[in-house]
């Protein structure tokens, strides 16, 4: 009587099943890295424009309040503390305006505020960008 052993190893047909569930299971695989690596640089980005709102916004604060209530052109109109675009940051906008009190829940601004009113307006300042999604606001007093 004649034993015969069977080869040890894969068939062609096991090894090309093999072969599809890898490449089925790499895909979304691969996928999900370059999802992570993209959000990763994404991440970065809104980093530095958060530390360039802030930054600006910081720049603003740091000036005297007389200088200030000379640059408030009105919640429309940049002041001359806007910031242009650069290498590293979107351009900033500040807006800079008299806020009286609210009505209602409304602000009320005064666009003219006299310097007798100087004690008792508030200045309204607002930092945003329209590269950023990032906008800053506070209110400044004497």
């Amino acid at each position: 009587m004649i034993l015969r052993h069977r080869h040890a190893g894969f068939s062609y047909i096991e090894a090309l099943v093999a072969v599809v569930l890898l490449a089925l299971v790499a895909v979304p695989a691969a996928d999900a890295v370059k999802t992570g690596l993209d959000a990763s640089r994404i991440a970065a980005a809104r980093s530095q424009e958060l530390r360039c709102m802030k930054n600006a916004m910081e720049t603003v604060l740091a000036e005297p309040y007389q200088n200030l209530w000379n640059a408030a052109l009105g919640r429309t109109v940049a002041s001359s503390y806007s910031q242009a675009l650069d290498a590293a940051c979107p351009a900033r906008e500040v807006f800079i305006s008299k806020y009286k009190h609210l009505v209602n829940g409304t602000p009320q601004f005064d666009p003219k505020g006299d310097e007798k009113d100087l004690e008792a307006v508030l200045l309204y300042v607002t930092v945003s960008s329209p590269q950023s999604s990032y906008t800053f606001t506070t209110l400044v007093a004497r």
